[in-house]
């Protein structure tokens, strides 16, 4: 996965001949059916539709003159399915495009050298790929099980180690490794502050899917060479053993070859199991030689709990002409944290919506805004 391809190194590639081969029209068609909500930016997917054509031309220069620049993040949280709250980090809907693209470009290269452990996110592949390949290591006398999860996982992805696999598959040079630098090292907009993530992956972004299969893949790799039965879908996984101290020596190997990613197994939700008691993986329930797969349910909208205003027009100009720099990390507890009532996260939103009126009063009618005063402000 590290290799670049033997002919030329994408180093090489100029931005213009990465840009032609982005198909930014299919990607825009998959961000449309989406829908999703407006980034940091405020534009719907509605509005971004009326003048598609003329946007995505835009787009494609940016890229081919490689002054693509992305724009921050907005901070959103939604209702769990099985409660709590998720946060989310959204990009424009310009970024969702190219990134889409790029994500795109990528799954093309990567997914025939991905392991075959890893069922989720994979064109061809999916859920019950999954529980037939379980159903195969039972019949095959592989009854003790490892259902394990891992901690955090998109929160805690190490950016330094992710950026430097990347750079060797691409090259440092490359344009598209500075394009995911941009993705992966993101400003975050909660309405109030402008932050920079500098871990993590936002469940948000369509980039983000492929790129935690590409983080992963070193460890569905290491339990392959160490002949542990692996069943991966995104952070939940199955590791099987014929025996209880065997399961048990494939747990040591899994803490150690996650602890090289810099992750850490969840010890709340990971358990020994058989099939015989039962158990549940990705919706379905295992028991003894049956594999109940659940009503399919027709899903429903997410629905979220706040969504951090959209960023001034004057302060997001500000970002893109580079004078505005977030200074402060991004913490993954930002955003209405889970223990806030609705009155509080509204009386939040209420604060951000009064930051930004502030705002846009300080820098309305200037065209270059006083940037101290700006920082003061923010």
């Amino acid at each position: 996965m590290n290799r670049p391809r033997p002919d030329q190194t994408f180093a090489k590639v100029p931005a213009r001949v990465l840009a032609a081969e982005f198909d930014l029209v299919a990607a825009w068609e998959r961000v449309h059916a989406k829908a999703g909500m407006a980034g940091a930016d405020g534009v719907t997917v509605a509005r971004f539709a009326r003048c598609a054509k003329a946007l995505l031309r835009e787009l494609q220069d940016h890229l081919a003159a490689n002054s693509y620049r992305a724009l921050p993040l907005r901070v959103a949280e939604v209702a769990k399915k099985s409660g709590g709250r998720r946060l989310l980090l959204i990009p424009t809907v310009r970024d969702r495009v190219v990134q889409s693209a790029a994500a795109q470009w990528l799954s093309a290269r990567w997914n025939p050298e991905f392991d075959p452990a890893s069922y989720a996110y994979r064109p061809g592949l999916g859920v019950a790929d999954a529980l037939r390949a379980l159903a195969q290591w039972r019949a095959a006398g592989y009854h003790w099980v490892l259902d394990a999860d891992i901690r955090s996982f998109f929160d805690s992805i190490d950016h330094d180690l992710l950026l430097s696999k990347l750079a060797r598959w691409l090259g440092r040079q490359s344009p598209l490794q500075g394009w995911l630098e941009q993705w992966i090292r993101a400003a975050v907009w909660d309405g109030a502050e402008l932050t920079r993530l500098d871990r993590g992956l936002p469940q948000g972004s369509p980039l983000s899917p492929v790129l935690a299969n590409y983080y992963l893949d070193a460890f569905d790799r290491r339990l392959r060479a160490a002949g542990a039965p692996l069943i991966r879908y995104a952070d939940d996984f199955l590791v099987l053993a014929r025996t209880p101290f065997e399961l048990s020596e494939y747990r040591r190997l899994v803490e150690a070859a996650l602890a090289d990613l810099h992750l850490e197994l969840n010890q709340e939700k990971s358990r020994t199991v058989k099939f015989d008691p039962g158990f549940r993986f990705l919706g379905a329930h295992i028991q003894g030689e049956g594999i109940l797969l659940p009503f399919e349910k027709q899903k429903q909208p997410k629905r979220a709990l706040w969504v951090a205003p959209p960023m001034p027009p004057a302060l997001l100009r500000t970002f893109c002409r580079g004078h505005l720099t977030p200074k402060r990390r991004f913490e993954w507890g930002n955003g209405a944290p889970a223990w806030q009532s609705e009155a509080q996260a509204n009386d939040r939103a209420l604060d951000a919506q009064e930051r930004s009126f502030r705002l846009r009063r300080l820098l309305a009618g200037s065209a270059e805004p006083n940037l101290r005063s700006l920082r003061r402000a923010v």
